[in-house]
């Protein structure tokens, strides 16, 4: 009986060993201060930020929208007209602070305008 209470309690610490091993490597593993991207990131995602829209889209104005919006997205809400100049736009840039975006326009030659440059 005396040689089973030991074994009893050498189970014991050596499990209580591994619990606290576990438990002190994963609060090791975690930063203790979050990074100032991660703040900066966080800051972001808090509030939406306003988009002033003109130029050659269907519905101008301002919106709302969250931080890291693509511009693609942005005037796949707000619908670009015929005219605009779709060569002169970075679909691919992301916003992510309040800004004012001008959608240019095609510059539209008329015939003589090409004739003559076409000559230079």
């Amino acid at each position: 009986m005396g040689k089973l209470l030991i074994r009893e309690w050498l189970l014991l610490a050596v499990l209580l060993g591994l619990l606290m091993c576990f438990t002190l490597s994963s609060a090791l593993s975690r930063p203790l201060v979050k990074s100032s991207l991660l703040k900066e990131k966080e800051q972001y995602t808090q509030a939406l930020i306003d988009i002033n829209v003109s130029g050659a889209v269907i519905s101008p104005g301002v919106y709302k929208f969250p931080p890291g919006i693509s511009i693609k997205e942005i005037l796949g809400q707000v619908g670009l007209t015929a005219k605009a100049d779709r060569k002169k736009i970075n679909f691919k840039r992301k916003v992510f602070t309040s800004v004012s975006l001008e959608v240019p326009e095609k510059e539209i030659m008329n015939k003589q305008a090409r004739i003559e440059r076409k000559n230079i």
